[in-house]
């Protein structure tokens, strides 16, 4: 047996490309549908978790997949805004917890989050560097951010100039880092993080005065020369916030009923509403979106059965002309004293191993593509 395996490897390493052409083409047919499978488990995975640790998402009334994406990912456009008064009403009810969230500005690409301490408790966010967020102008990165960004604690960073026609005249707000936390594998891992005031900051809502003298038109000319708002500890009591917090800009609040039957008093209080907010529910919303990426898997499925079939009479085909072409070869060994069974299990042997390599191959498609499902999961998805 030793000797018609090696002789079974000298056979393939006299027609390497061919051997190749056909362990790729069937490792490809192989390992196609399990790569498919992990991107599609790894999109279920991330909406299916993110969603059961925010049940519900209250703000502006419109598209609710549009809601219920923005406050989990961070990356669509809300409906619109609500108001702080809008969520303290949404509190009086005493049915949930609310975790506001104020996203409207990125630092080169990378969203801001305006928020609070519950928003890390509930995502159980952990810091891996730094120190939490302290005052106004703080900033505390995601893993991925802080990699993408180049940042570590105690370095500084400007938010993108995109509202030009805003109260702050358009004038970027430059953060202070202070800490980067432990990468979770979410979204919140491409995130920056900062307290609401500073989200409002940066919307143009607040500025600062380093004197008691100074005008306000004296104070946007300076942010203007210097090229951005800087806020430090010598001039932080200086900073303050024009017009009433009831009516401060939030685009989502996260929501976690009490109960099953506070949930459902909720979203029955919001069904139909005048007052321009709504409640949207982030596993219902999901599982439309599921279920869209489920029937693309089971295309793919029906796809790779069609093509594996393909595959396997292609290679058929190949080896039986393969056969004919060393038929003088065969002859040569049966005269040498082979047995038509030994030869068989030459040939035999000669696909097994071209088999092998298919289904390693095959097998690191699907490792692969497991391990970057998330990535992936971030560049088509999110």
């Amino acid at each position: 047996m030793r000797a018609l395996v090696r002789y079974a490897f000298r056979s393939l390493g006299r027609r390497p490309l061919t051997a190749v052409l056909l362990a790729v083409s069937l490792g490809i047919a192989f390992g196609l549908p399990g790569a498919v499978r992990s991107v599609v488990a790894a999109f279920e995975e991330e909406l299916t978790a993110r969603a059961d640790a925010a049940p519900l998402v209250f703000g502006a009334a419109g598209s609710r997949s549009d809601l219920v994406l923005h406050a989990l990912f961070f990356r669509s456009d809300p409906p619109g805004e609500i108001r702080v008064a809008d969520r303290k009403e949404f509190d009086s009810h005493g049915l949930a917890e609310t975790v506001p969230l104020c996203v409207k500005a990125t630092v080169r690409g990378v969203p801001v989050v305006g928020t609070d301490g519950g928003y890390f408790k509930l995502r159980r966010l952990r810091l891996d560097a730094g120190d939490p967020i302290s005052r106004l102008g703080d900033c505390v990165l995601g893993a991925r951010a802080a990699e993408r960004l180049g940042l570590k604690a105690g370095e500084k960073a400007a938010t993108d100039p995109e509202n030009l026609f805003g109260a702050s005249g358009g004038t970027p707000v430059r953060l202070r880092i202070t800490g980067v936390l432990a990468a979770m594998g979410s979204a919140d891992d491409d995130t920056a993080f900062v307290s609401l005031e500073t989200a409002w900051l940066i919307a143009g809502l607040g500025h600062g005065h380093s004197g008691g003298s100074k005008t306000h038109a004296h104070e946007d000319r300076e942010s203007t020369s210097s090229g951005y708002v800087e806020v430090t500890d010598e001039n932080v009591e200086g900073f303050h916030f024009h017009g009433r917090p009831e009516r401060f800009p939030l685009t989502a609040v996260i929501a976690i009923p009490h109960s099953r039957d506070d949930r459902l008093l909720l979203i029955s209080r919001y069904l139909r509403t005048d007052e321009g907010t709504a409640v949207a529910e982030s596993d219902r919303v999901l599982r439309d979106l599921l279920s869209v990426a489920v029937r693309v898997r089971r295309l793919f499925d029906a796809n790779a059965v069609v093509t594996t079939c393909a595959m396997i009479l292609l290679c058929a085909t190949v080896v039986t002309l393969s056969v004919r072409l060393r038929w003088p070869e065969v002859q040569t060994m049966h005269r040498l004293g082979l047995s038509r069974t030994r030869i068989a299990s030459l040939f035999a042997i000669e696909v097994l191993i071209v088999g092998l390599g298919a289904f390693a191959l095959g097998l690191t498609i699907v490792l692969a593509s497991h391990a970057a499902a998330p990535v992936i999961f971030k560049w088509f998805v999110v």
